[in-house]
């Protein structure tokens, strides 16, 4: 199978796309983000979590989330910050 070289590789193979939904007795609501360069935004949120570490405690410890122990709107700003992810979509419904 020939590939086709006008277009690179990671144009729509080095993509990331994460999504949560939420529902309760009053509505849901839904969260979308759209991200890039899988392997860098996993070493920045290293790399975020161990500046986070030399300075602070972490917010949770023992068996946490990354967003339990370092805030995910600090970890949400740092990929925004790099360009690595964009702007969550959320939809909600009542």
């Amino acid at each position: 199978m020939a590939v086709d070289r006008r277009f690179p590789l990671f144009a729509w193979e080095d993509t990331s796309l994460d999504s949560a939904y939420a529902s309760g007795p009053l509505g849901r609501a839904h969260c979308l983000i759209h991200g890039n360069c899988n392997y860098k935004q996993s070493a920045l949120l290293n790399a975020h979590a161990a500046a986070h570490l030399l300075s602070a405690p972490p917010r949770a410890v023992g068996f946490a989330s990354s967003c339990q122990a370092f805030g995910y709107r600090e970890l949400l700003g740092t990929l925004r910050a790099f360009g690595l992810v964009l702007d969550p979509i959320v939809t909600v419904n009542r």
